[in-house]
């Protein structure tokens, strides 16, 4: 008797389940790459808060160091879905098929909400709503403009037309700074009356660091060794060129963690400058930013950025941090308050700020601690609610 009303029970619940889920809205969130990166947690963090309101889908390309997005979407019971022809770089052949594969998966799939993310994402699935009419609402955050790197005249030309065309076909914009809306209605890659700037934000209350023992244990680092740190995947956009350059005459040793296609070139110059036992490629870790503490000091030396959570983790152990005055950069940290600002690709300046927090480690202490009680401000409960109005 009480098997069959314990059985009663959960078929009843499993029915309501089931009418609860239809009767939502649907989310489809497509992002080109698959390693763990600032867009990802973008599009994790907002598929794992709504999913009480929403039926979320998440769609992937197939480029990326690693599998970490789609890992973690499977251990959070997101569904997902992968595009084989959709690709990071510009390709003709992908591009035309990424559309058409696309367009197929909108038509068998009733999305209400169509959430791009990125660049190639946000023109190539604008095209595919097009291209099908359909009525869901097109809605694009753009992780920084593309066409604003350092590129041949020809593919800074082309991918600001994309953005410029994609942008009449979307319904909404969000940009994650100031700075990047000016920038949006400068160059006309969003429309003015559609664009909103929401702040990434983290989930501080279940943030956990290691302690600085633990984290150099795990790292099998020397306790007494001055470690200057940054966690980034390897693109040339990171400038993490700069970093070693200015590191390398310093008495401390650099540990970068993050993987990416500028690997061998990193490698190739810490062999020519004799440099293997000062500079530590530790390749991509899980739950990196648990390690923070293991730095004394964290630097973004990056040449383009959006809105960094890296930055904002760091800020949250407490680190001293220098970054470059790019993206975001300087509406997160203000100079000489809550951490140094110092230009992009500037050897000099970065190496010099390095030196001084060294040499005053009062003072590199108590911006960190400045840091830390500022980044109270993004909180990841406020970047969920303001996305939830736009839908």
């Amino acid at each position: 008797m009480l098997k069959k009303l314990i059985f009663s029970i959960l078929n009843l619940a499993q029915k309501v389940k089931r009418i609860m889920t239809k009767n939502k809205r649907k989310i489809l969130y497509i992002i080109t790459q698959t390693e763990w990166g600032g867009a990802q947690k973008y599009v994790f963090d907002l598929a794992t808060h709504l999913t009480e309101e929403f039926d979320i889908t998440v769609a992937t390309g197939t480029d990326g160091s690693s599998r970490e997005l789609l890992d973690k979407l499977a251990s959070a019971g997101i569904k997902n879905f992968t595009f084989k022809h959709l690709k990071r770089d510009i390709s003709l052949w992908h591009d035309i098929l990424a559309v058409l594969e696309i367009a197929k998966f909108l038509r068998q799939n009733d999305f209400d909400i169509v959430h791009l993310n990125s660049t190639k994402s946000g023109v190539i699935g604008a095209l595919a709503a097009w291209w099908n009419r359909i009525q869901s609402k097109i809605i694009y955050t753009a992780h920084g403009w593309t066409f604003l790197e350092p590129l041949h005249f020809y593919k800074h030309w082309l991918y600001l037309m994309m953005e410029k065309i994609s942008a009449q076909l979307r319904d909404y914009t969000i940009v994650l700074s100031e700075k990047e809306k000016q920038i949006a209605l400068q160059y006309g890659t969003a429309k003015p009356n559609a664009i909103s700037v929401i702040a990434n934000g983290l989930d501080l209350a279940n943030l956990q660091f290691f302690t600085k023992e633990e984290a150099r244990q795990k790292l099998n680092l020397d306790q007494n060794q001055i470690i200057i740190g940054t966690i980034a995947n390897l693109y040339k956009t990171k400038g993490l060129k700069y970093l070693l350059e200015a590191t390398k005459e310093l008495n401390a040793k650099l540990l970068i963690i993050g993987e990416g296609p500028e690997r061998k070139n990193l490698e190739e110059k810490t062999k020519q400058e004799i440099l293997t036992d000062k500079i530590i490629l530790a390749g991509s870790i899980k739950e990196a930013a648990n390690l923070l503490p293991a730095f004394d000091i964290f630097v973004l030396p990056s040449v383009k950025e959006g809105f960094p959570y890296t930055l904002l983790e760091a800020m949250a152990a407490g680190l001293p941090i220098i970054a470059t005055n790019v993206g975001a950069i300087t509406e997160i940290l203000e100079n000489q308050k809550t951490g140094l600002i110092v230009p992009p690709a500037d050897l000099q300046t970065l190496a010099e700020a390095i030196a001084s927090f060294i040499k005053n480690p009062e003072q590199a202490r108590q911006l960190g601690a400045s840091a830390k009680e500022t980044v109270k401000k993004f909180d990841l409960a406020i970047t969920v609610e303001k996305t939830k109005n736009i839908y």
